[in-house]
């Protein structure tokens, strides 16, 4: 209900008794009308005076409830996590928890995959080498436990919330892995635009590095991802400060500083061997600065229209390396994100969403005498189309690239190493999501490598140990997704 101002209302009747006076037969020249109209006008501000004092009364009322309110959560990132559907809904209520007035979430993620392809288990995943060396890619003929993660996530309190995840996973070997991929905290409500995150956490860089498997959108990462961060992403121990700028349009800075070792830093100091089989001949840090891995991130978005967004970002990481006294490792790259979302949709179908990133990466090798010094440099790209054409199905197609020049004069050419070799692959595929908690997704993947052997060596193949005769391997994959809980809001 919309109720009339203070001095509207007595003004009114005022203003509607003396319209009325004309009407009355006599009444203009009458003393007795006169003092009626007066004593109308007397009734009419005793109903203002007693209308501004039930105004004041209810303006102390709110005050009073508002002095004795606990207080709100602040916003974390999961504020709409109980009330989107696509975030959990109802069923995330049910394992929710509360810690005094502020909320946390505990949710599962399952991602399960089965295929075969052209090629045995020892091309497709051998450590960190393979087809297939993302760490929770599809990695043999047969089925794989991708991931089973845990997640715990919420606010604190009012200056700090947080995120942790574990990770279960079976290796190509059948042995049972844990990670504790993420556990950092992040502040609340700092002036000026800022924020800190501090503890473990994936580096802030491009579009894939970040993404937890279930969010992915194909059955696999680029292969580029992890050739350059390792099959698990580059994450670590650090901080990290952020800044959004007041600029007319979205835009974020981030920079940070995280541990370089740990087989989650394979292109600085975290793998036993360096890239392009260059010995890690230096075994610890010397001082600070060379214990360090910094980046940085600025990141924008914009809308072209109503219904179309995009986001444009540029990334850098730069840090040593221990192949030699003086090495480091630059990584840098450029990213693309677009999607149209028409203005009426049906659970957000149907949609069309574009993806792009390039990575680069220049490599200074050496051992400590400076033999066979010299710089590897390494790049690739990946590029993805994702069109929701009906409530619940997407059809996904993605094209990959890499390729690395320079090499050891003392160990194999780059185009024998499969980390490094000239590569492409295409994988179409098409998604099927029964609710919003589970997905149903079959792909393809053509991959084209130098390393595989050349094609036209049937004649001295050895069937025993199968050995290969093509540059191409065809894979399909059939992976299966499901939610249990809450889950927060994914990035745009």
């Amino acid at each position: 209900m919309i109720l009339p101002t203070k001095r509207g209302l007595a003004g009114a009747l005022i203003a509607a008794a003396t319209a009325l006076a004309p009407a009355m037969p006599g009444a203009q020249e009458s003393d007795d009308l006169t003092a009626q109209i007066e004593q109308l006008r007397e009734a009419m501000r005793q109903t203002q005076a007693a209308y501004e004092q039930q105004i004041q009364a209810l303006e102390t009322r709110v005050r009073d409830l508002e002095a004795n309110a606990a207080p709100s959560a602040p916003a974390s990132g999961y504020e709409d996590l109980f009330d989107d559907p696509a975030s959990g809904g109802a069923f995330g209520e049910a394992l929710s928890f509360q810690s005094g007035s502020l909320s946390g979430g505990l949710g599962f993620n399952l991602d399960a995959a089965a295929g075969g392809s052209s090629v045995p288990d020892r091309v497709l995943k051998s450590g960190e080498s393979g087809l297939q060396a993302g760490g929770h890619d599809p990695n043999k003929n047969g089925f794989t436990l991708q991931a089973g993660e845990l997640a715990l996530f919420g606010a604190a309190d009012p200056y700090f919330d947080g995120f942790a995840n574990m990770l279960f996973l079976i290796d190509e070997a059948g042995e049972t892995k844990v990670e504790l991929e993420e556990a950092w905290a992040q502040t609340l409500g700092l002036p000026w635009g800022l924020q800190v995150k501090a503890g473990q956490f994936y580096t802030e860089f491009g579009r894939a590095n970040e993404r937890h498997v279930h969010q992915q959108d194909f059955a696999d990462q680029p292969f580029i991802v992890t050739r350059m961060f390792g099959g698990d992403g580059q994450r670590a121990p650090g901080a990290r400060l952020a800044w959004l700028s007041p600029l007319p349009w979205f835009s974020e800075f981030y920079f940070g500083a995280q541990n370089c070792v740990g087989e989650t830093m394979p292109s600085f100091c975290g793998a036993d061997e360096g890239r392009g089989e260059f010995a890690n001949v230096i075994g610890k840090s010397r001082n600070f600065s060379d214990a360090l891995v910094y980046s940085g991130r600025w990141l924008n978005g914009f809308d072209v229209s109503d219904t179309l967004s995009m986001n444009l970002g540029l990334s850098a990481n730069y840090g040593p390396n221990r192949t030699g006294p003086d090495n480091h490792t630059l990584i840098y790259g450029a990213d693309f994100y677009g999607k149209w979302l028409p203005a009426r949709a049906v659970r957000g179908f149907p949609f069309v969403s574009l993806t792009a990133e390039v990575i680069g990466r220049h490599y200074e090798a050496g051992n400590v005498d400076n033999a066979n010094l010299t710089d590897l440099d390494d790049w690739g790209l990946y590029t993805q189309g994702l069109h929701g054409f009906t409530p619940g199905w997407v059809a996904g197609l993605r094209f990959e690239y890499g390729n690395g020049s320079g090499q050891n004069p003392a160990g194999p050419r780059a185009g024998d190493d499969v980390n490094r070799a000239a590569r492409y692959r295409i994988s179409p595929n098409l998604t099927w999501y029964p609710t919003e908690f589970s997905h149903i997704r079959l792909q393809y993947n053509h991959d084209w490598s130098e390393h595989l052997p050349a094609a036209g060596l049937a004649a001295t193949a050895d069937p025993s140990t199968g050995t290969l005769d093509s540059h191409t391997a065809d894979s399909i994959w059939v992976q299966l997704g499901i939610a249990l809980g809450a889950h927060g809001a994914h990035k745009f």
